[in-house]
């Protein structure tokens, strides 16, 4: 079953979808005036089939108090959960290809 790439634009529904889904998941910060947050967000579009958690793309002009809950003061970001809390975090714009090699990576099976 491939999890949708989910919108979030205020703290509470970051909170109760990161409990659905027991505090894993893939999380983009961006915001709609930033390119390369923009373009993040497509690319992760295209990986959702292969990915075991769900993306959250938070807005983080509509969602402020999120990010510094998690050491993210600049989009786009990529931080990715386990149990809530950060296991991997990556700043900055990416290409494609990086973000596959470093999610690949981290998902492998240990």
């Amino acid at each position: 079953m491939t999890l949708p790439l989910i919108a979030i634009t205020e703290a509470v529904s970051f909170d109760r979808t990161l409990g659905e889904h027991g505090g894993n998941a893939l999380v983009l910060f961006g915001a709609p005036w930033c390119r390369p947050a923009l373009r993040l967000a497509a690319v992760l579009e295209g990986l959702l089939p292969t990915l075991p958690m769900p993306v959250l793309h938070v807005d983080v002009d509509r969602a402020p108090s999120v990010p510094p809950r998690f050491g993210v003061f600049a989009v786009p970001s990529l931080i990715l959960l386990r149990s809530g809390l950060v296991a991997a975090q990556r700043s900055g714009e990416l290409r494609a290809d990086d973000v596959k090699l470093w999610l690949e990576d981290l998902l492998a099976p240990a």
